[in-house]
């Protein structure tokens, strides 16, 4: 069996290195129920980001609800590394927001509403900060403006929980028609947090990947993003904040919405402090749930979300 530094090592080396203009971004498009009610005018589109081992899959419901209930189109993106986007370098949040930038530049979408969580919140606040004139509004599910490094043990024990799938003697073959039940038990046998557990198995495919997956065991199931790519370094750097990256004084007046779990620490009062900073107009409203808010209490969530969205169409006519 080979050595998981050494199959770490072959990852990287096939990872190609490809620009946000040559990058090819997978999503779903969610348009609104068609109506004759001109009460609702068109309203800038929203553009959903997942988290972390998140992907347009992982809250398939939540968008189209949200489509129903804002009667807006909802982009749901997958990141590179993730989904079925392709699997990349370099992968860091200036990168994704690049990504982001250039996905609805080829849309032609020149204003949008931006939902984000985990990793999709911060590229959200980082898109609102370099690029205000295409940001109507932001959703920031569960992340602030601020390096955070507190949290990262929630985001490793997801990590090495995937990374224990893949690198089990006993891998699960393509044609075990109870491929799904055997990865939940597997991991049932690890952790008990069943919010997790159901956040994570929708990383897992028994499908022939496509050709830009390059990291995965052929003939057995095998996860969408390329988990021997993420060293502890890489997990790290997603705690971090690109300061650096914006200009002095950077600040955003649109309207943003925040959410938090209030058994979380993604946001702590140092975001908070940021949150001043940078955010001349936001509110927060705080849940009783984990940092899987969405997973948790996905009705809650996207009635305050769809609430927010229909507040700012409103507000602005």
């Amino acid at each position: 069996m080979r050595s998981s530094s050494s199959l770490l090592n072959k990852a990287i080396k096939q990872l190609p290195i490809i620009s946000s203009e040559d990058l090819k971004l997978s999503f779903d498009l969610y348009q609104p129920p068609t109506s004759v009610n001109t009460f609702f005018k068109p309203h800038d589109p929203i553009v959903y980001l997942h988290g972390f081992y998140g992907s347009k899959e992982t809250n398939k419901l939540e968008c189209k609800n949200l489509a129903n209930l804002t009667h807006t189109q909802v982009y749901a993106l997958d990141f590179r590394n993730h989904g079925d986007s392709q699997h990349a370098l370099p992968f860091d949040y200036n990168t994704l927001t690049e990504d982001l930038v250039q996905f609805c530049h080829n849309q032609n979408l020149k204003k949008v509403n931006l939902v984000g969580f985990s990793l999709g919140a911060k590229v959200s606040l980082l898109t609102a900060l370099k690029h205000p004139s295409l940001v109507n509004s932001a959703v920031i599910i569960e992340n602030a403006p601020v390096a955070n490094h507190s949290a990262i043990p929630l985001v490793q024990i997801a990590h090495d929980l995937l990374y224990q799938l893949i690198e089990r003697e006993d891998k699960i073959p393509i044609y075990d028609t109870e491929w799904r039940e055997k990865a939940h038990r597997i991991l049932g046998e690890i952790v008990k947090n069943k919010a997790l557990i159901q956040y994570l198995l929708k990383n897992l495919s028994n499908k022939f990947p496509k050709n830009h997956i390059i990291d995965y065991d052929e003939g057995y199931v095998h996860l969408k993003p390329p988990v021997r790519l993420f060293t502890k370094e890489i997990i790290s750097s997603l705690f971090d904040w690109p300061i650096d990256e914006l200009e002095s004084g950077a600040k955003f007046d649109g309207p943003v919405k925040v959410i938090k779990g209030s058994f979380s620490n993604f946001i702590n009062q140092a975001g908070i402090n940021a949150y001043n900073e940078y955010f001349t107009n936001y509110s927060i409203d705080e849940l009783k749930t984990s940092h899987l808010v969405l997973t948790e209490r996905p009705q809650l969530c996207i009635q305050i979300i769809s609430e927010f969205i229909n507040h700012q169409r409103f507000s602005s006519n």
